[in-house]
């Protein structure tokens, strides 16, 4: 479990760099589960087909990594929102001004 909740502070903190709520703690552990069954699944399936399994378990691997990373990074743990340009009479306002 710990390695569970490094793995999403990392994720959240240095990877996407968004912010995190209960509800994407649930969306991650899910997504955790679902992409375990998919990862067994898909390697059982593919060494039914391809006649190396360590081949068949890092195919299914590389297309569960690619999954993950693409529903993390546009479901789950989405970027925080930034405005849409610079508000620079706020930006100069803001600072402080040197002494004449």
């Amino acid at each position: 479990m710990s390695a569970l909740w490094v793995q999403f502070t990392l994720l959240q903190n240095f990877v996407f760099r968004s912010r995190g709520t209960a509800r994407t703690l649930v969306l991650y552990l899910g997504l955790v589960v679902v992409s375990g069954v998919i990862s067994t699944a898909l390697q059982l399936q593919l060494a039914n087909i391809i006649p190396f399994p360590v081949v068949a378990k890092v195919l299914a691997e590389v297309l569960v990594f690619v999954f993950n990373f693409l529903f993390l990074r546009d479901f789950v743990l989405e970027p925080p929102t930034m405005p849409l340009a610079t508000d620079w009479d706020q930006y100069y306002d803001g600072r402080s001004r040197p002494r004449s």
